[in-house]
This record gives C-alpha cells, structure tokens and sequence, in this order.
C-alpha cells in the first residue's frame, strides 16, 4: 500500500466516522417525535443485555456459575435499583465461583 492510498483511504473514513457520529444529532428533533425512536429506546438496552446474558451462558465453561452470576446481577439491581452496583456484583460472584470452584 502506497502512502497516497494510505492517507486517501483515511481520510475516507474519517469522513463516513463524522457523518455517522453527527447524523443523530442533525436529526435529533425528528427522532424525538418519532414513535419507533421512543419504543427502541424502552426495549433496546433490554434486549442487548439478554442477548448478552443468554451469549454468555452459552459460551460460558460453567453454565451453572454464569446463572448464578446473572441471578446475582437481576437480584442486586432488582433490591438497590444500581446498575453499575449490580453488574460489577454479578461479574464478581461470577469471576469468583470460576477462580475457586473451577469451570
């Protein structure tokens, strides 16, 4: 790859980074009223975290620790309402039971 084919090639995408990154924000009035933005914004992060939550488990070497460790995640958020409180809990309970009951 040449340098000029280098710099074109970044400059590209800088560009296509920019339009992307600013093209909420030029229509964020829109997206406000829309009626799809506001049920994605409800729904969206949940089915992230499950999709996330049902990967994990999945791959997981323990299937056993990583319910534990979501069942740990739900109950904390669900009784303190916290969710870096509930997530760094969940993933602690779940980094503890593999380092020392093995997975």
């Amino acid at each position: 790859m040449t340098i000029s084919t280098f710099i074109f090639i970044t400059i590209g995408l800088a560009i296509m980074v920019f339009f992307t990154r600013a093209l909420p924000f030029l229509f964020s009035k829109q997206l406000r009223s829309s009626r799809l933005a506001q049920v994605l914004s409800r729904s969206l992060p949940l089915a992230i975290m499950l999709l996330l939550a049902l990967h994990g488990v999945r791959t997981s070497s323990s299937h056993t620790a990583a319910l534990i460790g979501i069942g740990m995640t739900a109950f904390i958020h669900l009784t303190f309402k916290q969710p870096i409180i509930s997530i760094f809990a969940g993933t602690a309970t779940y980094v503890l039971l593999i380092r020392y009951f093995g997975g």
